[in-house]
């Protein structure tokens, strides 16, 4: 006979049991699902940190691999790169000699960096820029440049301001595809004009005289600034020039002015301002002893006095017509006389006119005399 108590203790024991067999399997299932969303939350941030990382190191390849600014080349089978050694020479103008090569103190100069521009010599079209390099290194490496046979290297000291200060140019230089050309030597000069007349304090005349500077290599263009102030707010004159020479045009006498040049190059590069010289313009008048002279058709001989307001005052004479001829000196500085010759006239009346600044002298010539041939007949009537 089974015992009743016993057999609902082990019923009660065995309930239980699956109760937390039950219970048991629940938080299984809850520990696995918490399991598996852990792993693929794990796996996705793993991955998006893989990713990034992957895409840091190839940008970090290629920046460290490219020093060239704003390029973008179709691949490395079509560029390849050059190593510059630079050269630079304490003048502004070209000197066969080794003597003029220093060592540039950058900080000194004033120059910012160094960069150097590739350009297709047979087009001018700027294809790479290399840089900024320490201009006290004397050498700089470019990438990425363009094949071809035909490329010119500007390479620019530049200041604060972007003026160049100085410049090298070397031309024909081939590049080969995936190569580096060690073979590029720069000379770079002073891109800024050293400035000739007038001095500091120079009295000019006004309507006879021009300002002078020295060349910079390879500058193609002067910029010519006049002004009346230091500051060069009250600027007269802003021109371009080819020339080595300025004639100003509008100076007004007895005032002080400014002035300083800036070179260009081929490649609208501007260099860096001149020293600043200013000058003083005379008050200087001009007066003639005779405004005019009648020469008779068989020709002749004229003359008269040019007076100055002061030594100083230059003048130039110029006659307008080919049959007057000036045999003296065409040109003064203060106080001249003035001769001239007339070629016989064969024709017409006509006149002519001898120019000194702002005088004019007149030459009037009389026409050619007239003649009256006589035929008497009979012969023996003579």
């Amino acid at each position: 006979m089974v015992d009743r108590d016993y057999t609902g203790r082990l019923a009660a024991i065995l309930s239980t049991g699956t109760i937390f067999n039950s219970h048991l399997r629940d938080k299984n299932r809850e520990i696995s699902r918490a399991k598996t969303h852990t792993f693929f939350r794990t796996s996705i941030r793993d991955l998006f940190f893989a990713s990034l990382i992957f895409l840091l190191c190839i940008s970090l390849l290629w920046g460290c691999g490219n020093d060239v600014q704003d390029v973008s080349t179709a691949g490395y089978s079509n560029t390849g790169s050059a190593s510059l050694t630079i050269q630079w020479h304490d003048t502004q103008y070209f000197q066969n000699s080794a003597a003029l090569q220093i060592s540039l103190n950058c900080q000194a100069s004033g120059i910012e960096h160094v960069v150097c521009n590739v350009y297709d010599t047979s087009t001018g079209t700027l294809l790479v820029t290399g840089g900024p390099w320490d201009c006290e290194a004397h050498s700089g490496a470019i990438k990425g440049i363009p094949v071809g046979q035909d490329r010119t290297f500007v390479l620019l000291a530049e200041d604060f301001n972007g003026n160049v200060k100085w410049r090298g140019e070397v031309t024909g230089v081939t590049i080969i595809a995936g190569q580096n050309n060690e073979n590029v030597g720069v000379d770079a000069y002073r891109f800024i004009p050293f400035l000739i007349f007038p001095n500091n304090g120079d009295i000019v005349d006004p309507n006879v005289f021009s300002i002078e500077w020295e060349p910079c290599v390879n500058a193609v263009e002067y910029i010519v600034q006049v002004a009346k102030d230091v500051d060069f707010y009250d600027i007269v004159i802003d021109q371009t020039t080819p020339g080595l020479t300025y004639e100003p045009a509008i100076l007004i006498p007895s005032t002080e002015y400014y002035w300083k040049i800036s070179a260009i190059d081929l490649y609208a590069n501007i260099g860096a301002e001149s020293e600043t010289r200013h000058f003083i313009t005379s008050d200087c008048t001009y007066s003639i002893s005779s405004t005019n002279k009648t020469i008779s058709s068989s020709g002749g001989t004229g003359r008269f006095n040019v007076s100055t307001s002061s030594t100083i005052c230059e003048w130039y004479a110029e006659a307008n017509a080919t049959w007057v001829t000036i045999t003296s000196e065409p040109s003064g500085i203060g106080d001249g006389t003035l001769t001239y010759t007339v070629s016989p006239n064969t024709g017409d009346s006509r006149t002519a006119v001898i120019n000194i600044v702002d005088q004019t002298h007149t030459v009037s010539q009389d026409p050619a005399l007239g003649s009256l041939k006589v035929t008497i007949y009979p012969p023996e009537a003579v």
